[in-house]
């Protein structure tokens, strides 16, 4: 079943990051070679695994969320990161913001980028 991204969000914490419009995430797996001599084909083998993403919108400051954010990023400290997907379904994780990027243009809104690389294991409920 499709499901419809109007109901997303993003929660530092439990303080939502408003005015973001979209956010994307993914999850690797790093693979090692795992090829004994004498053979033909490639052998690879599952090892650590990582995530990270970015979300965008629309830069506002005067929101505690994105307040959150700047202040996370300049402690260099960890947060509990949530990426809804619906109304309750969300992804959730520790992660640590690695870049804000703000963009103005006239005649436009104010942009607001944040990405992040998760530090440990990442969850679905």
């Amino acid at each position: 079943m499709a499901i419809v991204g109007h109901q997303g969000k993003i929660m530092i914490g439990d303080t939502e990051v408003a005015q973001i419009n979209q956010w994307s995430l993914d999850v690797d797996v790093k693979l090692l070679e795992a090829t004994p001599f004498g053979e033909t084909w490639e052998k690879k083998v599952p090892g650590l695994k990582s995530w990270s993403g970015k979300a965008s919108g629309w830069w506002d400051m005067s929101d505690a969320g994105q307040r959150a954010v700047q202040e996370v990023l300049l402690s260099g400290s960890c947060v509990t990161l949530k990426l809804y997907t619906n109304a309750t379904n969300h992804y959730y994780g520790t992660a640590l913001i690695k870049t804000i990027n703000v963009k103005a243009s006239a005649g436009d809104l104010v942009e607001i980028e944040i990405s992040f690389e998760g530090t440990g294991p990442l969850s679905y409920v």
